[in-house]
């Protein structure tokens, strides 16, 4: 079954709460597949431990903490198909962007924003909703499906005409709290394509 919501963003003066609502449940119910990241098995791929899987999916220090941080939350040292991994770094994206956007709402709301910061805010929201809809087709249907042809496109789609298009938008507000979190939910999408990458080097 297809564990996505599409649901439509129009850009106005105002959100409603509404509308608030309808992105956050869409988050909510990708993150409510019965998928889960433990036990999923796929013919011929690989069983790896935590550290040996982080170590090949990852080439810098700041990847590899946070590869290690991610999967320590839920696998112990022991050897676990590279699916499953591939399956809690995706969910732990998401999770992460729904938190994300619940932050942009609630900036918006409080009010004190620029026009220019309200607008760079809002115009993040379709560019989430873009990234979610891509981390949700992979997360629900094809890693729990076994189906990889076409993956990492589908993880590039999210992360570049996704999460970067609403990062680009922002370049001229770093000081606002919304920067960080969204270099962060970039790094964990990051972290699930290297993951990702692994299935196919099998």
């Amino acid at each position: 079954m297809k564990n996505i919501i599409l649901f439509n963003l129009h850009i106005g003066s105002h959100l409603s709460h509404t509308k608030m609502k309808i992105i956050l449940l869409a988050l909510v119910f990708l993150l409510a597949s019965p998928f889960t990241s433990a036990g999923r098995s796929c013919p011929g791929v690989t069983s790896m431990t935590p550290a040996a899987a982080c170590k090949a999916a990852c080439g810098t220090p700041l990847m590899l903490s946070l590869c290690t941080d991610t999967l320590s939350r839920e696998f112990n040292p022991k050897p676990n198909e590279i699916t499953a991994y591939a399956l809690l770094a995706v969910r732990q994206a998401l999770e992460s962007q729904k938190a994300t956007v619940g932050r942009i709402f609630a900036l918006i709301g409080k009010g004190g924003l620029s026009p220019k910061e309200v607008l760079a805010y809002m115009a993040c929201l379709p560019a989430y909703n873009f990234a979610g809809e891509s981390m949700g087709h992979i997360y629900g249907d094809m890693l729990p499906r076994c189906f990889f042809s076409g993956l990492l496109e589908e993880y590039q789609k999210g992360i570049n005409g996704g999460i970067e298009s609403c990062r680009d938008g922002i370049l001229q507000f770093l000081a606002t709290p919304l920067y960080a979190l969204i270099v962060a939910d970039r790094n964990k999408a990051v972290l699930a394509f290297f993951l990702g990458r692994l299935l196919l080097s099998q």
